[in-house]
């Protein structure tokens, strides 16, 4: 399911486009993470509404994971709320994964601006042009206490998913996660990042 990141679009439209509440599991894919300090962070309360597991985006070349997120804090950059923060075991009714999946290729991966500890740069203005024609960002730095794992070594590398959808209703279904770095042209493959989203079935007595 692919559901356009487009800021004018309208919120009937973009509630559309995410799982309904019947879904075994729901993952949606978005160009760009869309957070709640970012200029679309509407998306988010609409992944709660949901029970969306996982956002998968990339614009940034790197990867990245968070903790299950939901709402924020009460600040100026509204910073995510962390609902978890066991790293192997998710459980996806607290709150939604996001992913950044940017390790496809390219000369210039960004895994190098990942800060060593829980931290991020927010976009809070836009500043003069800058050398190269265009105007500058203005940037915030503050804890990131949503971020479960960032690879600051390598710039390739691919996500396997393997679903379980589970065997009853109401029973237990699963989302085995599995980050893999790829060394050089047809090179060896390394699972860096390994963990599972579950959650209850929806269909069971009493759901829906």
């Amino acid at each position: 399911m692919t559901a356009s990141s487009s800021p004018a679009r309208s919120s009937q439209a973009r509630a559309g486009d995410v799982p309904d509440g019947t879904a075994r599991q729901g993952a949606v894919h978005l160009h760009q993470f869309r957070g709640p300090g970012n200029t679309d962070g509407g998306w988010l309360p609409l992944f709660d509404q949901y029970g969306v597991d996982v956002v998968v985006c990339g614009h940034e070349h790197h990867y990245e994971r968070s903790h299950p997120i939901r709402g924020h804090q009460p600040n100026d950059t509204m910073t995510p709320d962390p609902a978890a923060t066991r790293t192997d075991l998710v459980d996806t009714t607290a709150g939604t994964v996001h992913l950044v999946i940017g390790g496809g290729g390219t000369s210039i991966p960004s895994m190098d601006v990942l800060f060593d500890t829980p931290q991020c740069n927010v976009i809070t203005g836009v500043g003069p042009t800058g050398s190269n024609g265009k105007k500058q960002p203005v940037y915030v730095t503050e804890a990131a206490p949503w971020s479960a794992f960032r690879d600051r070594v390598n710039p390739y590398g691919f996500v396997a998913f393997s679903v379980a959808p589970g065997t009853h209703a109401g029973g237990i279904t699963s989302m085995a996660v599995t980050y893999y770095a790829v060394t050089g042209l047809y090179g060896p493959i390394e699972p860096v990042d390994t963990f599972t989203l579950r959650r209850t079935r929806s269909d069971g007595a009493g759901n829906g």
